[in-house]
């Protein structure tokens, strides 16, 4: 048997706009009261006593009407159970007060965008995160394991979404020991083909720590870092010349010649990622060693640039790195 809201009465999706009309000074003068907001225990959290007060008086007067309309006590405890769900979602999303539970979907989207003030009394927040951007490779998604997903969803706090096409884990960082072992299931989660880059930051300024960790994962990538983890001092020296205009415009002008060349281009990259190694570099690119050594020659010739040399082959190497940024 169902029970329907009498007319006149607000539902509970209505309940946070509702509450100053049915508690009237309760609500104005915000007294808090201590609840216990998590399954497990209070840690000081406070809601609005006039929005417990409204959710009480509220759901007693349904119980009592369906009591007296003949409902089962079943009926009332399942009405009950729905009221409180309604009353967790609504204040929610409205107040950015929670009773219980994880963070509700698309709590990640709002402190990255910068919508801190919604939550600010949500218990799932923590002070300070640890911004993780990941980029997988097809090897990676192919070796993830269920168990691997299940234990990043376990951990304690933690906050997922997608966002420029990249995951994106909130990682909260409130304890040094907790925020590395969890970091660490992160990574385990992700592989040995991803790379993970990371930047800590208050629950107030997460948007500007995406930011950060989006900009060091893509310098990683394109300086053709091996995947893992990075921060902000892993990658100084590419992020400090990426950020120059001019720096990176005068370094995409020594690669330019070889835009039409893809076998030099790739044969400088194999290159320069084994170490200036010619024998390694002739095996991973399936050519002769003289071919490679024709082709280093074809490279100096379009750049002006020796790849053999360690000094130039890191010059070649940070124009590579700005064009891939470009």
């Amino acid at each position: 048997m169902s029970e329907s809201v009498a007319p006149g009465e607000p539902s509970a999706r209505a309940i946070p706009s509702a509450v100053p009309d049915a508690v009237g000074s309760d609500w104005a003068d915000r007294r808090p009261v201590q609840v216990p907001l998590t399954q497990e225990a209070s840690d000081g959290r406070t809601v609005p006593a006039g929005v417990l007060a409204w959710c009480l008086a509220y759901a007693a007067r349904r119980a009592t009407a369906m009591e007296r309309k003949g409902a089962s006590a079943a009926d009332v405890a399942r009405m009950l159970e729905q009221f409180l769900a309604d009353v967790r979602r609504s204040l929610a999303e409205e107040t950015g007060l929670t009773l219980h539970g994880p963070a509700p979907a698309g709590a990640a989207d709002d402190l990255l965008d910068g919508r801190v003030v919604r939550w600010s009394h949500a218990p799932w927040l923590a002070a300070r995160y640890t911004v993780c951007v990941v980029r997988r490779t097809r090897e990676a998604k192919r070796a993830e394991s269920h168990a691997q997903v299940t234990a990043v969803e376990r951990l304690r706090g933690i906050l997922q979404t997608q966002r420029d096409g990249h995951e994106v884990v909130l990682v909260p960082n409130d304890d040094g020991e907790q925020t590395q072992k969890a970091l660490a299931t992160v990574a385990d989660r992700y592989g040995a083909h991803s790379w993970i880059a990371v930047a800590d930051r208050p629950a107030a300024e997460i948007a500007t720590g995406y930011r950060e960790a989006l900009r060091v994962l893509r310098v990683a990538v394109a300086a053709r870092r091996p995947a893992g983890l990075y921060r902000f001092d892993d990658v100084l020296l590419e992020y400090a010349i990426a950020q120059s205009d001019l720096i990176h415009a005068a370094l995409t002008r020594i690669v330019r010649p070889l835009a039409h060349h893809e076998a030099l281009r790739e044969s400088l990259m194999v290159w320069l990622d084994t170490d200036c190694n010619r024998i390694k570099s002739a095996q991973r690119l399936v050519i002769h060693p003289s071919t490679l050594d024709y082709r280093l020659s074809r490279i100096r010739q379009l750049t002006g640039y020796d790849a053999t040399s360690p000094r130039q082959a890191h010059m070649l190497a940070a124009a590579l790195m700005v064009d891939a940024l470009a």
